[in-house]
Protein backbone atom coordinates (compact mmCIF):
# COMPACT_ATOMS: atom_id res chain seq x y z
CA UNK A 1 0.00 0.00 0.00
CA UNK A 2 1.37 3.63 -1.01
CA UNK A 3 0.40 6.64 0.32
CA UNK A 4 1.30 10.39 -0.64
CA UNK A 5 0.84 12.74 1.83
CA UNK A 6 0.05 16.27 0.85
CA UNK A 7 0.01 19.83 1.69
CA UNK A 8 -1.06 22.79 -0.56
CA UNK A 9 -0.23 26.02 0.26
CA UNK A 10 -1.83 28.80 -1.04
CA UNK A 11 -0.14 31.94 -2.60
CA UNK A 12 2.25 30.53 -4.92
CA UNK A 13 5.74 31.59 -5.36
CA UNK A 14 5.59 33.39 -1.91
CA UNK A 15 6.97 30.77 0.30
CA UNK A 16 11.06 31.18 0.45
CA UNK A 17 13.42 28.46 1.70
CA UNK A 18 13.21 28.74 5.11
CA UNK A 19 9.40 28.67 5.23
CA UNK A 20 9.24 25.45 3.11
CA UNK A 21 11.87 23.71 5.08
CA UNK A 22 9.93 24.10 8.13
CA UNK A 23 6.71 23.05 5.97
CA UNK A 24 8.51 20.41 4.91
CA UNK A 25 9.53 19.65 8.64
CA UNK A 26 5.96 20.45 9.49
CA UNK A 27 5.01 17.63 7.87
CA UNK A 28 7.01 15.01 8.08
CA UNK A 29 6.14 15.50 11.88
CA UNK A 30 2.93 15.05 11.54
CA UNK A 31 3.18 11.42 9.22
CA UNK A 32 5.70 10.42 11.81
CA UNK A 33 3.87 8.30 13.95
CA UNK A 34 2.32 6.38 10.94
CA UNK A 35 5.62 4.97 9.56
CA UNK A 36 5.99 1.72 9.97
CA UNK A 37 2.58 0.17 10.17
CA UNK A 38 2.41 -1.05 6.91
CA UNK A 39 1.73 1.72 4.66
CA UNK A 40 4.75 3.15 2.26
CA UNK A 41 4.44 7.07 2.72
CA UNK A 42 5.41 9.75 0.58
CA UNK A 43 5.54 13.33 1.44
CA UNK A 44 5.26 16.56 -0.62
CA UNK A 45 4.69 20.19 -0.26
CA UNK A 46 2.76 21.78 -3.18
CA UNK A 47 2.35 25.74 -4.17
CA UNK A 48 -0.76 27.16 -5.45
CA UNK A 49 -4.62 26.05 -5.41
CA UNK A 50 -4.88 23.53 -3.35
CA UNK A 51 -7.92 21.98 -4.93
CA UNK A 52 -5.93 22.17 -8.05
CA UNK A 53 -2.66 20.92 -6.92
CA UNK A 54 -4.90 17.50 -5.14
CA UNK A 55 -6.55 17.16 -8.11
CA UNK A 56 -3.30 16.85 -10.81
CA UNK A 57 -1.28 15.24 -7.95
CA UNK A 58 -4.24 12.47 -8.21
CA UNK A 59 -3.53 12.18 -11.77
CA UNK A 60 -0.29 12.18 -12.01
CA UNK A 61 -0.05 9.24 -9.26
CA UNK A 62 -2.54 7.99 -10.54
CA UNK A 63 -4.32 7.91 -7.36
CA UNK A 64 -7.22 5.17 -6.59
CA UNK A 65 -8.46 7.41 -3.82
CA UNK A 66 -8.06 10.79 -2.44
CA UNK A 67 -8.76 10.80 1.55
CA UNK A 68 -9.41 14.53 2.95
CA UNK A 69 -10.86 15.83 6.05
CA UNK A 70 -13.62 18.79 5.23
CA UNK A 71 -13.93 21.97 7.37
CA UNK A 72 -15.64 24.82 6.49
CA UNK A 73 -14.35 28.42 7.23
CA UNK A 74 -15.61 31.78 8.59
CA UNK A 75 -19.25 32.80 8.84
CA UNK A 76 -20.51 30.20 6.54
CA UNK A 77 -19.00 27.43 8.23
CA UNK A 78 -22.15 26.40 8.97
CA UNK A 79 -23.79 26.13 5.67
CA UNK A 80 -20.89 25.10 3.00
CA UNK A 81 -18.04 22.26 3.12
CA UNK A 82 -14.55 23.97 2.87
CA UNK A 83 -13.89 25.59 -0.68
CA UNK A 84 -11.65 23.03 -1.43
CA UNK A 85 -13.09 19.80 0.14
CA UNK A 86 -16.41 20.69 -2.59
CA UNK A 87 -14.25 21.36 -5.61
CA UNK A 88 -11.99 18.41 -5.20
CA UNK A 89 -15.68 16.20 -4.88
CA UNK A 90 -17.33 18.04 -7.38
CA UNK A 91 -13.96 17.69 -10.09
CA UNK A 92 -11.82 14.67 -8.89
CA UNK A 93 -11.61 11.62 -11.34
CA UNK A 94 -11.29 8.74 -8.36
CA UNK A 95 -13.51 7.99 -5.27
CA UNK A 96 -12.72 10.47 -2.31
CA UNK A 97 -12.89 9.31 1.28
CA UNK A 98 -14.27 12.28 3.32
CA UNK A 99 -14.25 12.63 7.20
CA UNK A 100 -16.00 15.50 8.72
CA UNK A 101 -15.53 17.31 12.27
CA UNK A 102 -18.11 14.68 13.89
CA UNK A 103 -16.30 11.99 13.02
CA UNK A 104 -14.80 10.01 15.81
CA UNK A 105 -10.77 10.22 15.71
CA UNK A 106 -10.18 6.52 17.32
CA UNK A 107 -11.76 4.26 14.64
CA UNK A 108 -12.29 0.76 15.49
CA UNK A 109 -11.35 -2.65 13.63
CA UNK A 110 -12.49 -4.06 11.40
CA UNK A 111 -13.44 -0.28 10.46
CA UNK A 112 -16.54 -0.91 8.35
CA UNK A 113 -18.60 -3.42 9.98
CA UNK A 114 -21.76 -1.65 9.07
CA UNK A 115 -22.69 -0.31 5.46
CA UNK A 116 -24.95 2.28 4.81
CA UNK A 117 -25.13 2.50 0.65
CA UNK A 118 -27.55 5.46 -0.79
CA UNK A 119 -28.53 4.54 -4.17
CA UNK A 120 -30.84 6.63 -6.32
CA UNK A 121 -31.31 3.73 -8.66
CA UNK A 122 -29.78 5.21 -12.05
CA UNK A 123 -27.49 3.59 -14.17
CA UNK A 124 -24.38 4.85 -12.76
CA UNK A 125 -25.36 3.18 -9.63
CA UNK A 126 -23.83 -0.43 -9.93
CA UNK A 127 -20.62 1.25 -9.33
CA UNK A 128 -21.62 2.58 -6.47
CA UNK A 129 -23.21 -1.00 -5.10
CA UNK A 130 -20.20 -2.98 -6.17
CA UNK A 131 -18.00 -0.59 -4.13
CA UNK A 132 -20.25 -0.89 -0.83
CA UNK A 133 -20.30 -4.58 -1.54
CA UNK A 134 -16.79 -5.37 -2.08
CA UNK A 135 -16.06 -3.30 1.29
CA UNK A 136 -18.81 -5.46 2.97
CA UNK A 137 -16.88 -8.63 1.81
CA UNK A 138 -13.59 -7.45 2.95
CA UNK A 139 -14.80 -6.14 6.35
CA UNK A 140 -17.73 -8.96 6.74
CA UNK A 141 -19.87 -6.54 7.10
CA UNK A 142 -23.28 -5.77 7.27
CA UNK A 143 -25.21 -3.40 4.43
CA UNK A 144 -27.96 -1.26 4.16
CA UNK A 145 -29.06 -0.15 0.74
CA UNK A 146 -31.07 2.78 0.89
CA UNK A 147 -33.42 4.83 -1.86
CA UNK A 148 -35.14 8.10 -0.96
CA UNK A 149 -37.90 9.01 -2.52
CA UNK A 150 -38.46 12.65 -2.82
CA UNK A 151 -41.68 14.72 -4.36
CA UNK A 152 -43.81 11.68 -4.09
CA UNK A 153 -47.79 11.86 -4.68
CA UNK A 154 -50.09 10.34 -2.49
CA UNK A 155 -51.40 8.35 -5.32
CA UNK A 156 -48.61 6.77 -7.22
CA UNK A 157 -46.53 6.60 -3.58
CA UNK A 158 -47.82 2.65 -2.77
CA UNK A 159 -46.35 1.45 -5.98
CA UNK A 160 -43.45 3.76 -6.29
CA UNK A 161 -42.16 2.32 -3.04
CA UNK A 162 -42.94 -0.86 -4.19
CA UNK A 163 -41.03 -0.55 -7.38
CA UNK A 164 -37.75 0.95 -5.18
CA UNK A 165 -37.73 -2.61 -3.29
CA UNK A 166 -38.08 -4.73 -6.49
CA UNK A 167 -35.10 -2.58 -8.39
CA UNK A 168 -33.10 -2.78 -4.88
CA UNK A 169 -33.54 -6.38 -4.62
CA UNK A 170 -32.95 -6.75 -8.76
CA UNK A 171 -29.34 -5.33 -8.14
CA UNK A 172 -27.92 -7.78 -5.20
CA UNK A 173 -26.40 -10.51 -6.82
CA UNK A 174 -26.98 -13.58 -5.31
CA UNK A 175 -24.05 -14.69 -4.43
CA UNK A 176 -23.77 -11.37 -1.96
CA UNK A 177 -26.06 -13.15 1.13
CA UNK A 178 -22.67 -15.75 1.52
CA UNK A 179 -20.64 -13.36 3.17
CA UNK A 180 -22.80 -10.28 4.27
CA UNK A 181 -26.33 -9.63 5.78
CA UNK A 182 -28.13 -7.16 3.10
CA UNK A 183 -31.12 -4.94 4.06
CA UNK A 184 -32.97 -2.35 1.52
CA UNK A 185 -34.83 0.67 2.58
CA UNK A 186 -36.70 2.85 1.01
CA UNK A 187 -37.72 6.26 2.77
CA UNK A 188 -39.77 9.21 1.77
CA UNK A 189 -38.66 13.00 2.14
CA UNK A 190 -35.47 14.69 1.78
CA UNK A 191 -32.71 12.48 0.39
CA UNK A 192 -29.89 14.11 2.79
CA UNK A 193 -32.26 14.22 5.62
CA UNK A 194 -33.08 10.48 5.09
CA UNK A 195 -29.04 9.69 4.78
CA UNK A 196 -28.40 10.78 8.01
CA UNK A 197 -31.24 9.90 9.90
CA UNK A 198 -30.98 6.16 8.43
CA UNK A 199 -27.00 6.37 9.06
CA UNK A 200 -27.12 7.37 12.49
CA UNK A 201 -30.54 4.41 13.58
CA UNK A 202 -28.26 1.80 11.95
CA UNK A 203 -25.06 2.74 13.65
CA UNK A 204 -23.29 3.00 10.36
CA UNK A 205 -19.60 2.91 10.34
CA UNK A 206 -19.37 4.30 6.81
CA UNK A 207 -21.70 5.85 4.04
CA UNK A 208 -20.98 5.27 0.37
CA UNK A 209 -22.67 7.71 -1.87
CA UNK A 210 -22.06 7.96 -6.31
CA UNK A 211 -21.08 11.24 -7.72
CA UNK A 212 -22.20 10.93 -10.49
CA UNK A 213 -24.40 13.99 -11.83
CA UNK A 214 -25.74 13.83 -15.22
CA UNK A 215 -24.88 17.56 -16.37
CA UNK A 216 -23.06 20.54 -15.37
CA UNK A 217 -26.08 21.89 -13.83
CA UNK A 218 -27.11 19.02 -11.73
CA UNK A 219 -24.51 19.88 -9.69
CA UNK A 220 -25.99 22.81 -7.49
CA UNK A 221 -28.54 20.33 -6.36
CA UNK A 222 -26.60 17.11 -6.16
CA UNK A 223 -23.44 19.11 -4.37
CA UNK A 224 -26.01 20.56 -1.98
CA UNK A 225 -27.29 16.91 -0.87
CA UNK A 226 -23.62 15.88 -0.87
CA UNK A 227 -22.71 18.81 1.08
CA UNK A 228 -25.15 18.00 4.03
CA UNK A 229 -24.20 14.82 4.37
CA UNK A 230 -20.43 15.06 4.36
CA UNK A 231 -20.70 17.89 6.73
CA UNK A 232 -23.20 15.95 9.09
CA UNK A 233 -22.20 12.64 8.58
CA UNK A 234 -20.87 11.20 12.14
CA UNK A 235 -18.55 8.63 10.08
CA UNK A 236 -16.99 8.46 6.94
CA UNK A 237 -18.35 8.95 3.99
CA UNK A 238 -17.22 7.39 0.27
CA UNK A 239 -17.86 9.39 -2.63
CA UNK A 240 -18.23 6.90 -5.83
CA UNK A 241 -16.35 8.07 -9.14
CA UNK A 242 -18.39 7.13 -12.17
CA UNK A 243 -15.03 5.44 -13.75
CA UNK A 244 -16.41 6.56 -17.30
CA UNK A 245 -15.06 10.23 -16.23
CA UNK A 246 -11.48 8.48 -15.15
CA UNK A 247 -9.44 11.42 -17.52
CA UNK A 248 -5.88 10.23 -17.60
CA UNK A 249 -6.30 7.33 -15.37
CA UNK A 250 -3.80 4.60 -16.81
CA UNK A 251 -5.67 1.74 -14.45
CA UNK A 252 -8.26 0.83 -12.66
CA UNK A 253 -9.08 -1.50 -9.63
CA UNK A 254 -11.34 -4.58 -9.62
CA UNK A 255 -13.02 -4.24 -6.40
CA UNK A 256 -13.35 -1.66 -3.88
CA UNK A 257 -11.37 -3.85 -1.18
CA UNK A 258 -8.46 -3.58 -3.55
CA UNK A 259 -8.72 -0.05 -3.51
CA UNK A 260 -8.49 0.40 -0.23
CA UNK A 261 -5.98 -2.53 0.83
CA UNK A 262 -3.33 -1.67 -2.13
CA UNK A 263 -4.54 1.84 -3.15
CA UNK A 264 -2.12 4.98 -4.27
CA UNK A 265 -3.94 7.02 -2.01
CA UNK A 266 -3.22 10.87 -1.78
CA UNK A 267 -4.15 12.19 1.70
CA UNK A 268 -4.81 15.56 2.42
Amino acid sequence: MAAKAISAVEAPGTADGCQQQEDVAALERFVAPYRGRGACIHTCILEGDPARQIQDAALDLPADLVVMATHGRGAFEHLVLGSVTEKVLRHATCPVLTLGAKVSTEPSFPMFRRVLCALDLTAASARTLHVALSLAEENMASVTLLHVLEGMSERAGSQQIEDAFDRLRFHVPPETQAFCSVTERVEEGSAWREVLRVAETTDADLIVMGAHPSGLFDWPFFGATLNHVVREAHCPVLVVKDLTARVGARREVSTASALLRHPDAIVF
